[in-house]
Parts: structure tokens; C-alpha cells; sequence
């Protein structure tokens, strides 16, 4: 099949891919395995500044702030709630889905916990 313009990522005949995979400006592709606690405090932290530069994009931030407050007390907790975590995160990723830049930090925390 050949495309008569540009349809992103094209894979075919009998391949296989194993690995991110991104096509277009400024695409990035990334693989997380699950972390350590201080991956995931790193990534928390990187999902804060997120926060806080696109912040006016964001609307209920205090909202927002509660949701990655909750995810920090569970994975730093002494008996950190996985499920907990990952629900935080789901509802984190609803509210802030508008500005894709910490859509994608929400996403990426997510993969490294899931």
C-alpha cells in the first residue's frame, strides 16, 4: 500500500516491530519499564514542573495538584497502593488531556507504575 500523503507511521508486508515507534515534527518516542522509587519521584517531579510551566493552560489547578499530591504519598508511602496510584493518574490524565505536553508526563508516569 502506498500513500498518496503523509499517514504517520506506515508498517507492512511481514515485519516486526519491537519498540517505540514516532513519525512527524517534533515526535517522540519513548519506552519506560517499570521504575524505581526514584524513577518515580523523578518523574514526579518532572510532571510538577510540567504543571507549573503550562499552568495557565490548565484549568482546576488545585485539582491537579491534589492528584499528583496523591500519587506522590502513594509511591513514596511505606506501603504504596498501586491501584490507588494508577486511579489518580487515570483521573490526573482526564483533567490535564487538553495541554499534551503534561498529558504526555501523566502518560509517562503512568507506563512506568503500570
Amino acid at each position: 500500500m502506498k500513500p498518496t500523503h503523509n499517514e504517520g507511521v506506515i508498517i507492512g508486508g511481514n515485519a516486526t516491530v519491537s519498540g517505540p515507534v514516532a513519525a512527524g515534527r517534533h515526535a517522540r518516542a519513548e519506552q519506560y519499564q517499570a521504575g524505581s522509587e526514584a524513577t518515580v519521584a523523578r518523574e514526579v517531579a518532572k510532571l510538577r514542573e510540567l504543571i507549573r510551566t503550562h499552568g495557565t493552560e490548565l484549568s482546576d489547578l488545585d485539582s491537579i495538584s491534589s492528584e499528583v499530591d496523591e500519587v506522590e504519598r502513594e509511591t513514596t508511602g511505606a506501603r504504596p497502593d498501586r491501584d490507588r496510584t494508577l486511579a489518580a493518574l487515570n483521573r490526573l490524565a482526564s483533567r490535564v488531556s487538553a495541554v499534551g505536553a503534561v498529558a504526555a508526563g501523566v502518560a509517562r508516569l503512568h507506563d512506568i507504575i503500570a
